[in-house]
């Protein structure tokens, strides 16, 4: 008899133990649960689309980006930006720069210290004037090839950090070549050069 009574008992034992194991289980996965979600290192979102629109009747400008996040603290992104605008004398102009690059994120317990970014960047700017004179057409068409770098912040502006607003400043180093064509005539001269960009950074933007 002792020997059934001892038989029957060890299974009890065995479902105690798994019972409070299971238990343990779950309040260590309700703890990492409610960590993981109170903590600013988690990224729920892997792409992002920014831009900015800033119609002016003198100046004009049109921003499109895309983020694919590939970490929490990386991403790679792509960036175009469209200027039309009047120069001093009154000539319209307008710009186009394509500028890829990479973007490393800072993630802090301190939360003035998150969110932070530095950036790595290719340069590609086209800008072309539409000068008219006395009936003369001067147009000058001048291409930009560089690398820059910035800086800046992600400041979200939604409780589930799904919309965001970026600010920052950049500067890029670049190659240049400048082509006038003068319409009176069939002479084209290129002027090649070198100097700096500086990039201010002002997009707002949805992750997804």
């Amino acid at each position: 008899m002792t020997h059934m009574l001892t038989t029957f008992a060890l299974p009890e034992r065995l479902k105690r133990n798994f019972l409070l194991f299971i238990l343990l289980l779950l309040s260590q996965f309700s703890f990492s649960q409610k960590s993981a979600m109170n903590s600013e290192s988690i990224v729920p979102y892997k792409n992002a689309i920014k831009g900015i629109i800033l119609p002016t009747p003198f100046y004009s400008t049109f921003s499109l980006g895309y983020e694919r996040y590939i970490s929490i603290h990386s991403l790679v992104e792509i960036v175009t930006n469209n200027q039309f605008y009047f120069d001093e004398m009154g000539v319209p102009n307008y710009t186009l720069c394509i500028m890829p690059g990479y973007k490393y994120l800072t993630i802090s317990q301190t939360k003035g210290l998150s969110n932070f970014w530095f950036s790595a960047y290719l340069m590609y700017r086209f800008w072309k004037d539409f000068h008219h004179e006395n009936g003369i057409e001067t147009n000058c068409t001048l291409y930009h090839y560089g690398i820059g770098f910035s800086i800046g912040k992600k400041i979200y502006i939604s409780i589930n950090k799904s919309w965001f607003l970026d600010i920052g400043l950049g500067i890029s180093n670049n190659i240049y070549h400048e082509i006038p064509i003068f319409s009176t005539s069939d002479w084209i001269d290129t002027y090649f050069g070198e100097d700096m960009l500086v990039r201010p950074i002002v997009q707002f933007g949805k992750k997804f």
